[in-house]
C-alpha cells in the first residue's frame, strides 16, 4: 500500500466522523465468536463455583440437623439372641418326679459293670477273651481278698462253659446275670440268690455252678464282715458268643465278670 492510499483511507474515515457522534469500527466474524466463547466460559466457571459452595453448605446443614446416634441406631435392630424370658425358663425346669426316675434308672445302669468298660481288666485268652472287675469301693479296699476270689470264679466259669455252653453257643442279646452270694465267716459259701435272669436258663444255671465251684476263701478278712457276721457279694456276669472256627467246632465265648463286696 502506498502512502497516498493510506492518507486517502484515513481522510475517508475522518470525513465520515462528525463531532458528537459515536465511532463504529467494523469487526470480523472470528473476533465476535471468540468474545462470545470467552464470556460463556466465565459464566460457566462462576456458576460451578456457586453450586459447589451451595452444596457444601447444604451438606453441613444436614449433618448438623441429624447428628449420628449409635445408641439409637443400635437399639432399632433386634438382637440376634434375645435373652430367654421367665416363661421359657419355667418350661425348661425339670419335673422332680421325672428327674427322680431318671436318676434311679441311671443308678441301676451304673451298677452293671458293662457300663463302665474303662475299669475292666482283661482276662481269659485270645481264643476266649473276657474281662473282670471290682464293682465298688469296698471290694477295691479289700482287693487282696476279692481279686483272688474273682479270679477263681472266672476260671470256674470258663470250665462250666466248656462243659456245656460252648457246644451250641448262647442266644444273642442276653442280659447280665446278677447273683447275690453269701459266705460265712469261715469263707464257705452258704447261699446263692438269682436277682436278675439273663434270658437263658442254660446261662443262669452255668453261673450258679460256677459260683458253687469258685466262691470260697481260706482266710477272709474279719474287717470285711457284715453286721450279721457274714460276707455278702454281688456277682454280675455277661456271656456272649465270640467266634466259631467251623460248623463242627465249639463256640469260643466272651466272658465278663464283676464282683461287689456289700
Amino acid at each position: 500500500m502506498t502512502s497516498t492510499q493510506s492518507n486517502h483511507d484515513l481522510f475517508a474515515v475522518q470525513s465520515k466522523y462528525q463531532p458528537g457522534s459515536s465511532l463504529t469500527i467494523a469487526q470480523s466474524p472470528t473476533t465476535v465468536l471468540l468474545r462470545f466463547a470467552l464470556i460463556a466460559a466465565i459464566i460457566s466457571l462462576a456458576g460451578c463455583a456457586w453450586l459447589g459452595g451451595h452444596h457444601d453448605d447444604a451438606t453441613a446443614s444436614a449433618e448438623n440437623a441429624n447428628p449420628p446416634n449409635s445408641a439409637s441406631s443400635g437399639s432399632s435392630n433386634p438382637p440376634d439372641n434375645p435373652p430367654p424370658s421367665a416363661d421359657s425358663n419355667s418350661h425348661n425346669a425339670a419335673n422332680p418326679d421325672t428327674a427322680a426316675q431318671q436318676a434311679a434308672v441311671q443308678a441301676n445302669l451304673n451298677r452293671l459293670f458293662i457300663e463302665r468298660p474303662s475299669e475292666e481288666q482283661s482276662a481269659g485268652s485270645v481264643f476266649n477273651p473276657g474281662g473282670q472287675r471290682l464293682l465298688n469301693d469296698k471290694a477295691e479296699h479289700y482287693a487282696q481278698f476279692t481279686r483272688p476270689l474273682l479270679q477263681r470264679l472266672y476260671d470256674a466259669t470258663e470250665d462250666v462253659e466248656h462243659q456245656g455252653l460252648a457246644r451250641n453257643g448262647v442266644p444273642a442279646n442276653l442280659r447280665p446275670v446278677i447273683i447275690e452270694a453269701t459266705m460265712d465267716s469261715e469263707g464257705q459259701l452258704t447261699e446263692l440268690v438269682l436277682q436278675q435272669l439273663s434270658g437263658s436258663g442254660a446261662v443262669d444255671q452255668a453261673m450258679i455252678k460256677a459260683c458253687k465251684k469258685g466262691l470260697w476263701s481260706r482266710n477272709p478278712p474279719p474287717e470285711a464282715l457284715m453286721p450279721d457276721g457274714k460276707y455278702r457279694f454281688r456277682i454280675e456276669a455277661t456271656i456272649k458268643n465270640y467266634m466259631r472256627p467251623t460248623a463242627y467246632d465249639d463256640w469260643m465265648l466272651r466272658t465278663h465278670l464283676g464282683l461287689a463286696l456289700e
